[in-house]
């Protein structure tokens, strides 16, 4: 098996930072490219310092000429929808948009990754066994820089860099494959007008409508997100199904052909009229941001020619002469549409993509092919690449072949960057203003301060003499942002001089300069911290003064204080309040309190690896840390892992020097999340998204253990009901009271922690069960009526035998003959849980049997209008066993076909 390989060399950079940067880069990108189908997955990341490159290995592109197995290096081409488009007409309609709907998605979770693509367009789009996956993805610029790089045509007028430009270029790929038109073409539509009767009108008007907006010269008029394009093309298709009706009663009457032509006329013209306006207005409007690029729509190039569409950097055509010249029309010598910087084998963009051969004819258009075995594993700086022996594979930093590549020669001259972070506007604000603004250790500015930066998280730190310097991290987002802080007095105490705290207590300085309360701590204050605290601490009041005999409460009650003073300005980030004995008599218990800036560290490891570390309820992180910047004295954490106990772990800070600890956890049957796992009533759950899923419906016997437990009636459906057959005529609240119960019996057996709990799933969740993942709509109601007919056995009716628990001819004398005539599943009412197949998933009898409480009230009837979901024993209507049907029932209904399944939640941040 052969598979890709880029080389990336220093000496194309600049700067040594850019390089560094690229190679972060594509580090950040291998780990995105494995989530997601529709992104080319780079298997392996390595650099030779020594020789100056870094280089990744990604999966091999399927081969032009259909070959299905073993390559040839001689003869090998990579399949891209370049070369798919020449070769074949336009893309239907059902084609064009799975096509557009997988690389949305792609684009989606790279810019949710806060990366973005910067060159999208045919021959960057490959097919891996089928599969269209975005490629040549470089992934680094600088920090809010907008370089004007690309292809033409498939750049929009404001440059590449963000989300909404990946969006225009995806629509200008989407337009070429849908019409067979250059994207330079775009708005326009075929002469040939004359629509085959066997295209549907509606959605080739709406697919049309979706590319012109996502197309739209003008960012702000775009899809805001590539969810949304992806939903809107989604809608092409799916709205088809509201047209049948339409589409018999043409057959009525007879509509002029010519008609329809003029309609079609009109509707292109304005299209482009309004594109053009669009682009007018917005170059108009952007004139500076867009480097003065003239409003009439011609754009002045680097050497000051005039070009038509936005205004580019220099690209890379197939020699080096044209590389120097404008952009004219986007058309080779023949007037075919290929794309601009296209040269033999492809652009290779910073770095390149070669194949090791003799011959120039078999360069590929993204990569070097070599054997799987070639790939040295490792994480060293230096990684060799061999090859098998008589394999043209083998690399070196001086091999001829590659360093007398004229395509990546010309391309050092060239260098072009195929895709940077994403970024967003950030304003620092303060109080008081003027403070000076630090970003990654670095200056720059005071605030009110602006700042371009990637999206993602970020930590500024802000310094204003006389006031604490403030660090705080926030979340840069696409768009403008604005952070405001207040900063906090310096109050903290001067060495060698008398100070009072925030609660009036007066500190003098001791021989040695150091900060201490002159007299004991008093009861009334005390008595103030049990009162905010809650601690049931004894104590005795011996003349207004406090005697805690305890020293673990002491040092509580020097906690307390010490986060009231740090949070006022008196005490900074690592100073604390350190208890002392107030008086000489070992018998009494009073005592006062130190201000003290030592620091200790504890080096926590855990067998197995990997616990979270917490104190006073907070994740501070996992053991195989350094816990540092401890004040001294006593310490307690808990080391949480699933799985195992949850172990306390404490002692004494007695200095600053570094403690280790070494603990071993002790297993138990607690739930790990993402594992299948089976509770205390026996109940198999399984994961599905997020949650943990009960395997069956709720099952007689385990909702007996409930209302013997609580002392509460059975519901009267169950009376003469087997165990194990699923509850039924319970109310939505009695179900959710069944979660709650469940939830405080298996926290206090340590089987799950405080943080999970048990619940009905959301209807979204129910959805996702049964393998819908995405439905348009804000409640039960909207997705249901806007969900298309489909079942869990498929689309045909009725269902095959034995489907189900459904209303088969074996209860028609129960049912009154309303029943599914033809099928049969020999259960006249609720059956034994798990009595049918499985979903795919692992699920048992999410359609049939009974239907199943969700949390969601429905949408349409006010709070107290519930939803079930999936069917029952009695429903034998097509529509009711529809995977998208709701059931609109009143929360209190008590019906002897309702019942329920639970999921159980984690809602902490570190589960």
């Amino acid at each position: 098996m052969y598979r890709a390989i880029k080389v990336v060399r220093r000496e194309d950079f600049e700067y040594e930072r850019t390089f560094e940067r690229e190679f972060e880069g594509i580090q950040r990108y291998e780990q995105v490219s494995k989530d997601h189908p529709g992104l080319v997955d780079v298997l392996h990341v390595g650099r030779d310092d020594e020789a100056g490159f870094y280089y990744y290995v990604m999966e091999l592109a399927d081969d032009e000429n259909g070959e299905s197995k073993e390559v040839s290096p001689a003869t090998y081409r990579a399949k891209t929808l370049s070369a798919e488009m020449k070769a074949s007409g336009a893309k239907s309609i059902i084609d064009t948009v799975n096509l557009g709907i997988s690389l949305a998605g792609a684009l989606g979770h790279l810019h949710e990754a806060g990366l973005t693509h910067r060159d999208v367009k045919p021959s960057n789009i490959i097919f891996v066994k089928g599969v269209p996956k975005l490629a040549d993805v470089g992934l680094v610029a600088q920090s809010g820089q907008r370089t004007y790089v690309g292809t033409e045509g498939y750049v929009p007028p404001e440059g590449p860099g963000t989300s909404s430009a990946d969006l225009y270029s995806l629509a200008m790929v989407l337009y070429e494959a849908h019409t067979k038109k250059d994207r330079l073409d775009f708005p326009e539509l075929p002469t040939n007008l004359d629509i085959p009767p066997t295209v549907n009108r509606d959605e080739w008007r709406q697919l049309n409508t979706v590319i012109c907006r996502a197309g739209s010269p003008d960012p702000r008029k775009r899809y805001e997100t590539a969810r949304s394009l992806a939903i809107a093309l989604r809608e092409v298709i799916e709205g088809s199904h509201g047209y049948a009706s339409g589409r018999k009663s043409r057959k009525a009457g007879v509509v002029p052909s010519s008609l329809i032509v003029l309609a079609i006329l009109g509707a292109t013209g304005f299209g482009a009229y309004w594109l053009w306006k669009d682009s007018v207005e917005f170059r108009d409007d952007n004139s500076v941001q867009l480097g003065g690029v003239p409003a009439a729509g011609n754009a002045t190039a680097v050497n000051g020619a005039q070009t038509s569409g936005a205004y580019l950097a220099k690209n890379t055509t197939e020699n080096k002469n044209e590389a120097e010249a404008p952009f004219e029309s986007g058309k080779d010598k023949q007037g075919k549409g290929k794309e601009k910087g296209q040269g033999k084998g492809g652009n290779s963009g910073n770095g390149s993509f070669t194949i090791i051969s003799d011959d120039d004819n078999n360069m590929i258009d993204g990569g070097v092919v070599i054997r799987d075995d070639a790939i040295s594993s490792g994480g060293s700086s230096k990684t060799e690449l061999g090859s098998e022996e008589g394999s043209q594979s083998q690399m070196t930093a001086d091999d001829p072949r590659i360093e007398n590549n004229p395509l990546q020669n010309a391309n050092k001259d060239n260098p072009k960057v195929v895709a940077q972070e994403v970024t967003g506007q950030l304003k620092v604000m303060s109080r008081p203003s003027g403070a000076a603004v630090w970003v990654d250790g670095n200056e720059v500015g005071v605030t009110p301060r602006p700042l371009a930066l990637p999206v993602g998280a970020v930590e500024i730190t802000l310094k204003y003499p006389g006031f604490h310097d403030l660090v705080c991290e926030t979340v840069v987002k696409e768009g403008f942002v604005v952070l405001e802080k207040v900063l906090i007095k310096d109050q903290r105490p001067r060495p060698g001089t008398s100070w009072v705290n925030k609660l009036g207590m007066v500190f003098e300085a001791d021989q040695f300069g150091d900060s201490l309360t002159q007299a004991s701590v008093s009861t009334a204050l005390f008595d103030e911290f049990i009162a905010s605290t809650g601690n049931a601490i004894p104590l005795n009041d011996v003349k207004g003064i406090a005697y805690v005999s305890n020293e673990k409460s002491r040092w509580a009650f020097a906690d307390w204080l010490t986060g009231l003073d740090q949070a006022e300005g008196y005490l900074g980030p690592q100073q604390y309040y350190r208890p002392i004995r107030g008086s000489e008599s070992l018998r009494d218990h009073d005592f006062k309190l130190a201000v003290d800036g030592l620091m200790g560290t504890i080096l926590l490891n855990s067998d197995p690896p990997g616990a979270l570390i917490r104190k006073d309820g907070k994740v501070i992180g996992d053991t195989e840390e350094t816990i540092s910047n401890l004040r001294l004295g006593p310490y307690e954490f808990e080391l949480d892992m699933p799985g195992y106990q949850i172990m306390t772990v404490s002692g004494t800070l007695n200095n600053v020097e570094p403690i280790p600890l070494n603990e071993v956890l002790v297993p138990d049957q607690s739930v790990v999340f993402g594992t299948p796992w089976s509770n205390s009533q026996g109940m198999p759950l399984l994961p599905v998204g997020e949650v943990m899923v009960a395997t069956y419906e709720t099952p007689l016997m385990d909702y007996q253990d409930y209302v013997t437990e609580m002392q509460i009636a059975l519901p009267a459906t169950a009376t003469g009901q087997e165990l194990n057959h699923p509850v039924t005529g319970i109310t939505r609240n009695e179900a959710e009271a069944f979660c709650e119960w469940l939830t405080l019996r298996e926290q206090n057996l340590g089987m799950i922690r405080p943080t999970q709990h048990y619940r009905l799933p959301t209807d979204a969740e129910w959805s996702l069960f049964v393998g819908i993942e995405e439905e348009l709509g804000s409640n039960p109601s909207e997705r249901g009526e806007r969900g298309e007919a489909s079942y869990p056995w498929g689309d045909s009716w009725p269902p095959a035998s034995g489907s189900g628990n459904y209303a088969d001819e074996s209860a028609a004398g129960l049912l009154r003959n309303y029943v599914i005539l033809g099928y049969r599943d020999n259960s006249p009412a609720t059956s034994a849980i798990g009595s049918f197949g499985p979903a795919e998933n692992g699920l048992f009898d999410l359609s049939g049997n009974v239907a199943e409480w969700v949390s969601d009230n429905h949408g349409s009837g006010g709070p107290d209008l519930g939803v079930v979901r999936g069917g029952a024993w009695n429903t034998y209507e097509q529509k009711a066993l529809s995977l998208h049907y709701r059931d609109p029932v009143t929360v209190d209904s008590r019906e002897d076909f309702f019942g329920f399944r639970y999921v159980l939640e984690d809602v902490s941040t570190g589960s």
